[in-house]
């Protein structure tokens, strides 16, 4: 596949789904920034307390394998059928339920520790934000520039 430069544009939204998953097309895309020749910007994927990789520990997918699969793949339907027959998916939905539900106020000091290391505006939002309703606003202020 080829590398994204997400200073450029930002990855597809946390609302997005391959294999019924939220967050994972977005992740897909902060892995092919890290591709020769991208540039990831602001966006990681490895760091412990990021959503992506919170998605794929519970996916038991190990983001280097996923990086090695990304690497190697001719489409996103390559990908997706690695990851389709290297990933967990019985609980697709109950994850879903449980990232897309995860608000500013519920993350405990660390996690928000890490949010404002990549985003400094995060304290001027309600606790009651999601953190899907942040990073989407988060997106549509780079897709401006």
């Amino acid at each position: 596949m080829e590398s994204l430069d997400l200073r450029k544009s930002p990855p597809r939204g946390p609302r997005e789904q391959m294999l019924g998953l939220y967050f994972l097309p977005r992740t897909i895309d902060k892995v092919r920034a890290f591709l020769p020749g991208g540039d990831p910007g602001d966006y990681f994927v490895e760091d412990e307390r990021g959503m992506s990789a919170y998605v794929l520990r519970k996916i038991k997918v190990d983001p280097r394998d996923l990086s090695a699969a990304v690497a190697v793949a001719a489409t996103e339907s390559d990908v997706e059928a690695w990851i389709s027959a290297n990933a967990d998916l019985g609980n697709v939905e109950k994850l879903n339920r449980q990232i897309s539900s995860v608000t500013l106020g519920m993350m405990d000091e660390e996690g928000l520790a890490v949010m404002r290391r990549y985003y400094a505006n995060v304290d001027a939002h309600p606790k009651t934000t999601t953190v899907f309703e942040f990073l989407e606003a988060d997106d549509a202020v780079l897709a401006e520039h």
